[in-house]
């Protein structure tokens, strides 16, 4: 099955490098490519899904004679997160960006007359640049990350991957790698300078936008669950790529920024409605001032000795107690557990929760230890600040270290997010307003009503 994997994707290398050709050699004459490249188009599209879907049935049975289940799939996990890897690792993340960029070309591509829509309206430069770009990306895969490398050529990751570890480490691989084949997608439609794409520029800048949006909200609950901090990479090996990534497309949102990279393009005949772009404009400074609000949190080093209280004051001012309730070990699978029991009252009204924090350390396929124990943290909400305690270590006498954050109004984060998603799908399905009639209405104010008398 990876022979024919491996043929697959050499077939589909070949078809790209030909297709980008005959496109390119058409770049100036703006005629339409001939009818073998469409079907050369679908043939690549197919074989890259093909190899895709026969790489995640080996990463699903845990062939461990690839790289890529050596390094996506360090130890045990269930079906759904082995099948992450294909978006999770650099080897699987490079192939599927290629093969989501071909299923683009596959949509695009003109029919067997060469004149079918939408491929019509895109030939020849868009697609010209299309396939350029992923035969780019289709090349750095095969030569930088070859997805079927042998399992010789692993590179075995120092720590449990998080794509194994959450469901929402796995959703945000997944939304970072789509909204960079977005990305491609509008680079192409750019590149190739056709005033007449407006509206697929337009939607797909979108499409992008908000998948990046979801790629930062993923992000952060994957931090606030395992107490990661702003430094520490969630996807694609940074901290910021996502923000990186949201923040280009957010310029590109644009309609003005869309114009001067097109010159001489006209002005759209219709525009959005303005309250989508105003709901994803206000959530984004929602998140911009949830993020700075991190600066002013109350961070603090507990010791708590068992069955003792200790206090701790919250950003104002408030103390909350905490009492360890005891420290338990066992073993799960493929991981060894820490749990700490921890009794929480708030300030106020005295509620009083039972928390659990626990450190987590992986183990590798070989039985080695596979990083640093990863911790768990322990999140109390309220209307106006979050209380997040993750442990610390284990001291003598069944005294625990912790560390405890009060962060203020951390609820603005998911409400940000939720309006930009809310905003992005609104300027998706909203039906636009004529800009000359949006432009008249601003303008030309209604006449005051004149009152005729006749003599009489």
């Amino acid at each position: 099955m990876t022979l024919g994997a491996e043929v697959a994707v050499w077939l589909a290398f070949i078809g790209a490098a030909w297709n980008a050709g005959v496109y390119l050699a058409r770049w100036g004459a703006r005629v339409p490519a001939p009818p073998s490249s469409g079907v050369i188009t679908v043939m690549v599209g197919a074989l890259l899904v093909l190899s895709w879907g026969i790489l995640a049935g080996a990463l699903v049975r845990g062939d461990a004679a690839l790289a890529l289940v050596i390094e996506g799939v360090p130890i045990r996990a269930s079906p759904f997160n082995a099948l992450a890897a294909m978006w999770g690792t650099v080897r699987g993340g490079l192939f599927s960006l290629s093969v989501l960029v071909a299923l683009v070309g596959v949509a695009l591509s003109p029919g067997r007359d060469g004149s079918r829509e939408p491929g019509a309206r895109h030939a020849p430069r868009a697609l010209g640049a299309l396939s350029a770009l992923l035969l780019g990306v289709l090349t750095a895969s095969l030569l930088l990350s070859p997805p079927l490398a042998p399992a010789v050529a692993a590179r075995v990751p120092a720590a449990a991957p998080l794509h194994l570890v959450d469901p929402a480490a796995s959703l945000a691989a997944l939304f970072a790698i789509a909204a960079i084949a977005a990305t491609v997608v509008v680079a192409a439609l750019l590149i190739a300078g056709d005033r007449g794409e407006r509206a697929t520029l337009r939607t797909t800048v979108v499409v992008g936008w908000l998948l990046a949006a979801l790629v930062i909200g993923a992000e952060q609950v994957v931090r606030n669950r395992f107490g990661l901090t702003a430094r520490d990479p969630v996807v694609l090996g940074s901290s910021r790529a996502g923000l990186l990534l949201w923040l280009a497309l957010s310029v590109l949102l644009h309609a003005g920024v869309r114009r001067a990279l097109l010159p001489g393009a006209a002005a759209p005949a219709h525009a959005p409605r303005r309250w989508p772009m105003h709901a994803a404009h206000g959530g984004a400074l929602l998140v911009a001032i949830a993020f700075a609000l991190h600066i002013g949190a109350a961070r603090t080093d507990l010791t708590l000795p068992p069955g003792a209280p200790v206090d701790a004051s919250d950003v104002f001012g408030r103390s909350w107690e905490f009492v360890n309730q005891g420290v338990s070990q066992f073993d799960a699978d493929g991981r060894d557990v820490t749990a700490l029991a921890i009794a929480v009252t708030g300030p106020g009204s005295g509620a009083s929760r039972l928390l659990s924090t626990e450190q987590r350390q992986y183990f590798g396929r070989m039985g080695a230890p596979l990083g640093a124990p990863l911790g768990v943290r322990a999140v109390w909400t309220t209307p106006l600040q979050e209380m997040r305690l993750v442990m610390d270590s284990v001291l003598a006498g069944e005294q625990v270290r912790v560390r405890v954050a009060f962060v203020p109004l951390a609820l603005l984060w998911p409400a940000g997010i939720a309006l930009m998603v809310v905003g992005g799908a609104a300027l998706l399905v909203s039906r636009p307003v004529a800009a000359d009639a949006a432009r008249h209405a601003a303008i030309v104010k209604p006449e005051p009503s004149v009152q005729r008398f006749s003599a009489s």
